[in-house]
């Protein structure tokens, strides 16, 4: 314990000593980072350094009763939670900020957004264009137009779609495209036969039901419509990895050579085109 301690307090000389004096004047005014009073001192760091640098802050600490995890990174994000709030507050109330200008964005966007009154009022109305160009969808063709218009204005139906750095090698970007467009968290929700994941089927059957006479389909319709998007979730679901699968890093890795494959290379082109216009 005492070759521990002694650790510590040489990494803070060395973190100190290549501070400027202001930076270190900060550091003086703030709470110390590393709160020795967490530590449990009976138990052996060599055996189980978790519960030796942990120990007292796990019997003293309580989770509250609205959460369901607790520690360093929650309070470090309510804290960001109510300063942002703080902030989308104030543009709130600004009157004269510049049309256009970030703040006159941000405050009015908040200001609506919390608007329950003007949002229950409106109804689907906001998304109605939207839900119009869904409906005239008559062939294969404006099915995947519609689909990337969709990714467009950040909507993920049927797959996921991004550019990131490839899994093998980071110097080079890469399309990825991996499975998606369910509305429950996975596969398994969709098949399993035990009573609590039929009561979850039921309970977000339901739920799209009510979404459909929230647009205000008849009964019978919201029905109707409702059993053929769960129908073909669970189609969908079908050809979906478990959550086991996805975590093989070399199952998932499916490299496909576009310029080999002209077919692919138009669809993936026609694609993203679309999807940036």
């Amino acid at each position: 314990m005492k070759i521990i301690r002694i650790g510590f307090f040489a990494l803070s000389l060395i973190f100190f000593s290549c501070q400027a004096p202001s930076d270190r004047k900060n550091i003086d005014t703030q709470s110390d980072p590393l709160d020795i009073s967490s530590q449990d001192s009976l138990v052996r760091p060599q055996s189980d350094f978790y519960l030796f640098a942990n120990g007292t802050w796990l019997k003293k600490t309580e989770i509250p009763a609205a959460q369901s995890v607790w520690g360093s990174s929650s309070t470090l994000f309510d804290s960001s939670t109510n300063r942002l709030h703080s902030i989308l507050d104030s543009l709130a109330i600004i009157t004269n900020a510049p049309i256009g200008s970030v703040a006159q964005q941000t405050g009015d966007l908040f200001v609506s957004g919390m608007d329950s009154v003007a949002i229950e009022k409106k109804g689907f109305l906001p998304v109605k264009a939207e839900l119009d160009s869904i409906t005239v969808i008559q062939n294969k063709a404006e099915f995947k137009k519609e689909i990337a218009k969709e990714y467009a204005i950040n909507h993920i139906p049927f797959f996921s779609f991004y550019v990131a750095a490839d899994d093998r090698n980071s110097l080079v970007n890469a399309a990825h495209f991996d499975q998606g467009g369910l509305g429950l968290p996975s596969r398994d929700y969709y098949f399993k036969k035990d009573s609590s994941s039929k009561n979850i089927r039921n309970a977000y059957l339901v739920y799209i039901d009510k979404i459909f006479v929230l647009l205000g389909q008849p009964a019978s319709e919201a029905d109707r419509n409702a059993k053929s998007v769960f129908d073909l979730e669970t189609s969908m679901a079908g050809f979906s990895k478990s959550p086991v699968e996805l975590r093989d890093p070399v199952a998932n890795y499916n490299k496909i050579n576009v310029s080999g494959n002209p077919d692919l290379k138009k669809l993936v082109v026609e694609f993203v085109l679309q999807r940036v216009e």
